[in-house]
């Protein structure tokens, strides 16, 4: 599914003109957005939750010149389904 056929999908949901639908779903994305960049877990009910996480620096290979390639390490993104979610797919 992509943006498109969700703001149809909240469009329908909620009754309301396309202009409205991307406006609500714009919000909610931007929302979850602002509350991982700031460290903060977003967690939306039967669907599960946003965190963000440390991943740490670790040796890599550059393949063109075989050499060792220290990559940094830098925040990530998690996302860990609910419980009712993993039910729903089992």
């Amino acid at each position: 599914m992509n943006t498109d056929e969700m703001v149809k999908v909240i469009q329908t949901a909620t009754d309301t003109n396309r202009d409205k639908s991307r406006k609500i779903l714009d919000a909610i994305l931007a929302t979850i957005k602002t509350q991982v960049q700031r460290g903060q877990p977003v967690h939306i009910g039967d669907l599960g939750a946003f965190s963000t996480a440390i991943q740490k620096a670790y040796l890599g290979r550059n393949p063109s010149a075989n050499t060792p390639l220290l990559i940094p390490a830098k925040a990530v993104v998690r996302f860990t389904p609910s419980q009712a979610l993993r039910d729903a797919l089992n």
